[in-house]
C-alpha cells in the first residue's frame, strides 16, 4: 500500500513529461536522497496499481499507464502540497479544526513530510492564532494535540478558516451547495422583513450558519444560560432569528435547539446595517454620540486634523458603533476582506482609525481587531476626501504691462474662468509691484518678465490666454497649498544606519537627536511611549510612525530614521521610522503633508528605494514626484 509520501510524489509524475527527483524534493521540502529512495519503492509497488515507473538518465521519471481502470482508482487529483510556512500553518489549523479527537504530531509530520523539530515552529504560530480566538492547543502525552475552548469561539475560528478555504477552491468544496441554499433563505427572509446588512456581513452570516448547521448535526450546540437566552428573546430581532431557524430546519430536515436561535440573534445584532437614526429597532444613545466625540477629539489632539467639525462623519460613526458595540459585547469577530487594500491604499485613514479606536479599547475593555479598525478607516477616509475637495480660495496678483482698461479685462477673464478658486484678485504693473503687501498673497500670475525676486511663486502666461495656459493655471489654483512639504523634513533629522535593537531604543535615539534642533517639552519621549501603549504605530511595509499622544510642539517636523537592520516593533518588522510631531496651531499645509506622506509610506517601491539609497535627497525627490503625479 502506498504511503502518504509516495502518494504526494506520484502527484508530480505524469505520462508525457519527465520530472527530476531534485524538482520533486524541492517541492516537498525533502532531500534528494529521500525522494530517490521513495521512487525506488514506487517502482516496485506501482505495477499492483496498473502503472509502471519509467526512469531516463538526465531526464528524470514519468509513469506509464498499464491498466487505465486500476490506475484511475489510484491516482487522486493533483493538488499542491503546503510549501511555505504560511501554507503549512493554515493546513495544520484546518486539519486540527476538522478533528475533534486528538491528533498526533507524528501524523502531521507524515502528512507534511517534516520532522518534529521542523513542525514545532509552525505549531507555535498555530497556537498564537488560536489564542486570538480564545482557544487553546492542548498537548496530552501519548494522545497528541487537541483544540479546546468554547463552542462559540470554535465556530469563530472555523468560520475564518472555512471562508479562506472556499475562496481558494469555490468549485471543489462540496459545502458550496449548502452555503448557496442558506444564502437564498437569508435573502428571502431579509427582503420580507426589510432587514439590511452589507454584502460582507451577509456572506459572513451565511458562513456562520453553515458552520452552525454542521456542528448541530454532529451534536455540538452553543451553550446558553436561561438568563442569557431570555435577554436575547427580548431583543426586537428575535422573531427574525426564529424565521431563519424555521426555514433552515425545513430546508435541511434538522432540528435546531432554542439556544442556536439566540446565537443567530447575536449575529444579527452585530451585522445589522443602520442607515439612519430613524431606522426601526435602531437606538443611538447619547453615550454613543459622546463616544464618537471623544474618538474625534483624541484624533484632533494628536493630529490636528479638525475632524470633529465634520457632522456627517460624527453621524456615520455613531451609526457604525451600534452593531460594533454588539460585536464587542458578544466577542463577535467580523472579517474584513478589504483589510489589506485599506492598509495599503489608505494608510493615513487607518492610522487615524487606530488612534480613534484607542477610545473604544478603554471604554469597552476589549482589544479592537484590525478588521474593525479597517471598517472605521473607510468612514474616516471619506471624511478626508471631503476635506480635500474643499478648495481654499487664493489671493492672486496679476501683473501686466498694459493700461488700466486692459487690466480690468484680464481681471474679468480670470474671475470668469477661475472664480471658484479666487478669493481676492489684484492687478498691477511691474513698476508698482513694490507697493503690494505679499504677506497674504498666494500667487503672482504675470504676462511679462519680472526682474525682481518675489516671496511667492510666479506663473508666467501669455496675454491672450492659450489652452495650455488655462490648464496650467487651473492645476496650480486647484492645489491645496502653494508651498511644498519639504520644510517639514529637516536634513538634520534624517538619520541613517541607526543602531537599535527594539523600539524603545529607537525612540530614545530619535528623541535625543530632536532635542538638539527643536524645542520640545521635557516629557516629549514619555508622550511618544504613552501613545505606543494606547495603540500600535506599526503599519506593515517595514514602517512605523510613532508620535506624541497629543499635539505638543510649536511647529510640525518629522524625524526620519533608517535602521541598520529591521527590528520587531510590536508584532511586525520595522526598518523605516517616521517620528512625527504636529504643531499646536492651524497649518493649511498639514492636509497636503498627510496626503503626500501617506502616498510615500504605502508605496513598497518608494520605501525600498529610500532604504537602498539612504539619502535625504532621495526622500525629497520622491516627494516631488508624488506631488507632480497628484497635480497632473
Amino acid at each position: 500500500m502506498l504511503n502518504q509520501r509516495q502518494k504526494a510524489i506520484l502527484k508530480y509524475l505524469d505520462e508525457e513529461t519527465y520530472t527530476t527527483a531534485s524538482f520533486i524534493a524541492q517541492q516537498l521540502e525533502l532531500s534528494d536522497r529521500t525522494v530517490r529512495s521513495e521512487l525506488k519503492q514506487l517502482a516496485e509497488e506501482l505495477p499492483d496499481y496498473g502503472m509502471a515507473l519509467i526512469s531516463k538518465p538526465k531526464f528524470g521519471y514519468r509513469v506509464e499507464i498499464l491498466d487505465p481502470v486500476l490506475a484511475g482508482k489510484t491516482q487522486a487529483p493533483r493538488t499542491e502540497m503546503p510549501a511555505t510556512p504560511q501554507q503549512r500553518v493554515r493546513f495544520i489549523l484546518e486539519y486540527l479544526l476538522a478533528h475533534e479527537d486528538y491528533v498526533k504530531t507524528e501524523e502531521l509530520c507524515d502528512l507534511l513530510f517534516l520532522s518534529q523539530s521542523s513542525i514545532s515552529q509552525d505549531l507555535k504560530t498555530v497556537r498564537e492564532i488560536l489564542e486570538s480566538y480564545n482557544l487553546k492547543l492542548t498537548v496530552r502525552p501519548h494522545y497528541g494535540l487537541k483544540i479546546e475552548g468554547s463552542e462559540f469561539d470554535y465556530r469563530q475560528c472555523l468560520s475564518t478558516c472555512l471562508t479562506s478555504m472556499m475562496e481558494d477552491q469555490p468549485e471543489a468544496d462540496q459545502r458550496q451547495g449548502q452555503l448557496q441554499r442558506i444564502s437564498e433563505i437569508l435573502e428571502t427572509v431579509f427582503e420580507e422583513a426589510q432587514f439590511f446588512m452589507s454584502d460582507f456581513a451577509f456572506n459572513n452570516l451565511a458562513m456562520h450558519l453553515l458552520i452552525a448547521l454542521q456542528r448541530i448535526v454532529s451534536g455540538n450546540h452553543v451553550p446558553m444560560t436561561p438568563q442569557k437566552l431570555e435577554e436575547l428573546k427580548a431583543k426586537p430581532l428575535y422573531p427574525l432569528a426564529q424565521k431563519i431557524v424555521g426555514c433552515i430546519e425545513q430546508a435541511f430536515s434538522v432540528v435546531i435547539p432554542e439556544s442556536e436561535c439566540g446565537y443567530i440573534v447575536i449575529h444579527l445584532l452585530g451585522k445589522q446595517m443602520i442607515k439612519s437614526p430613524q431606522q426601526e429597532n435602531c437606538i443611538i444613545s447619547e453615550t454613543m454620540y459622546e463616544t464618537v466625540d471623544e474618538m474625534l477629539r483624541v484624533v484632533d489632539d494628536e493630529m490636528n486634523l479638525d475632524l470633529s467639525s465634520d457632522l456627517n462623519l460624527r453621524l456615520v460613526l455613531a451609526l457604525h458603533l451600534v452593531p460594533l458595540e454588539n460585536r464587542l459585547q458578544y466577542d463577535l469577530n467580523m472579517r474584513n476582506p478589504l483589510l489589506k487594500e485599506i492598509k495599503n491604499h489608505y494608510m493615513l485613514a487607518f492610522m487615524i482609525a487606530t488612534t480613534a479606536c484607542g477610545v473604544l479599547k478603554e471604554r469597552y475593555q476589549k482589544e479592537i481587531s484590525e478588521d474593525e479598525i479597517g471598517y472605521i478607516a473607510l468612514h474616516i477616509n471619506l471624511a478626508l476626501e471631503r476635506k480635500r475637495e474643499t478648495i481654499r480660495r487664493k489671493n492672486i496678483v496679476i501683473v501686466c504691462s498694459t493700461g488700466r482698461g486692459t487690466a480690468e479685462l484680464l481681471e474679468y477673464q480670470y474671475r470668469d474662468k477661475f472664480g471658484k478658486y479666487i478669493n481676492q484678485l489684484m492687478t498691477c504693473d511691474v513698476l508698482t509691484l513694490d507697493r503690494i503687501d505679499f504677506s497674504d498673497v498666494d500667487l503672482v500670475i504675470s504676462t511679462v518678465e519680472i526682474p525682481v525676486k518675489l516671496p511667492v511663486s510666479i506663473l508666467r502666461v501669455q496675454y491672450f490666454m492659450q489652452t495650455r495656459d488655462e490648464s496650467k493655471i487651473k492645476r496650480v489654483l486647484a492645489q491645496s497649498g502653494t508651498s511644498s512639504i519639504e520644510h517639514f523634513f529637516d536634513p538634520n533629522l534624517f538619520l541613517v544606519n541607526v543602531p537599535a535593537k527594539n523600539k524603545t531604543e529607537v525612540i530614545d535615539y530619535m528623541s535625543a537627536r530632536i532635542r538638539n534642533f527643536y524645542k520640545v517639552p521635557r516629557n516629549f519621549k514619555e508622550l511618544i511611549l504613552l501613545r505606543e501603549k494606547k495603540a500600535v504605530t506599526e503599519f506593515g511595509n517595514l514602517i512605523a510612525i510613532p508620535h506624541p499622544y497629543r499635539v505638543c510642539t510649536d511647529e510640525t517636523f518629522v524625524c526620519v530614521a533608517l535602521l541598520k537592520r529591521p527590528i520587531l516593533w510590536d508584532k511586525k518588522k520595522v526598518q523605516l521610522v517616521f517620528l512625527l510631531s504636529i504643531e499646536k496651531g492651524k497649518n493649511r499645509d498639514l492636509q497636503k503633508f498627510y496626503t503626500l506622506t501617506s502616498k510615500f509610506l504605502t508605496s513598497k517601491d518608494y520605501v525600498r528605494l529610500l532604504l537602498h539609497e539612504k539619502r535625504y535627497a532621495t526622500l525629497m525627490r520622491i516627494f516631488r514626484t508624488i506631488e507632480e503625479d497628484l497635480n497632473n
